[in-house]
């Protein structure tokens, strides 16, 4: 704006009178921001719907931890998550098999020796399958579809960065800063994930999941004239 009188004399922005939230997640990240609740319309999560019936594979006795890699659309976020890994790996202790999707608006740093690099281009929910764990950065929603499908989910938070996961906080989410952190963490999943096997359990508790889709059938019989 050029001045004060044309700020004055712009029109307030339109709000919607209602907003649609697809689960609990986004229901209660909106209710802590202040939104008004009786502006919220649950509705189902169209796109995870095939969640319902998703899982990962349960790793056979004896095979590596297998680590699922996402890396970021930003540069220095992938550094830095690659960096961590390799000190990670360095320090042994914890066999792993780390398969590594690429962003695919960018290139790759160096990886760790053994890392297999998959087409950037593949869908996420065909890699999922096959992992144990889902070492992403902390600015992607990689982390969701990871919990969705029975994983568990690492995050490299990057000091240059916010914390932007949509599960901050989630006991199934852990963030590590160094690559000491990464290696005690990967040592504990490897012990658990011997008895886990892929689960959905936690996919209700986050989103709506009903594929007749009541509540978008209500809130469109609702609102159309």
């Amino acid at each position: 704006f050029r001045n004060v009188t044309e700020v004055q004399t712009c029109a307030l922005p339109i709000c919607p009178d209602l907003v649609a939230v697809n689960g609990t997640l986004a229901r209660t990240a909106l209710e802590r921001a202040g939104y008004p609740r009786r502006e919220l319309a649950d509705v189902e999560a169209l796109m995870y719907l095939s969640a319902r019936t998703a899982g990962a594979t349960p790793r056979a006795a004896g095979r590596p931890l297998r680590l699922l890699v996402t890396t970021d659309f930003m540069p220095e976020a992938t550094a830095r998550q690659i960096a961590l890994l390799a000190d990670a790996l360095v320090r042994g202790g914890t066999p792993v098999e780390v398969t590594v999707k690429p962003h695919w608006r960018q290139h790759l740093p160096p990886l760790p020796p053994g890392a297999r690099v998959v087409d950037g281009g593949r869908d996420l929910a065909d890699l999922l399958g096959d992992a144990d764990v889902l070492y992403a950065s902390t600015i992607t929603s990689a982390s969701l579809d990871a919990v969705l499908a029975g994983l568990d989910v690492v995050q490299c938070l990057d000091p240059g960065s916010f914390d932007l996961g949509p599960l901050r906080g989630d006991p199934r989410v852990t963030t590590v800063r160094s690559g000491a952190e990464l290696a005690a963490v990967l040592a504990r999943l490897a012990d658990a994930a011997r008895t886990r096997a892929g689960t959905t359990d936690g996919a209700a508790s986050l989103l709506h999941l009903d594929p007749a889709i009541p509540r978008w059938r209500a809130l469109v019989a609702g609102h159309v004239a």
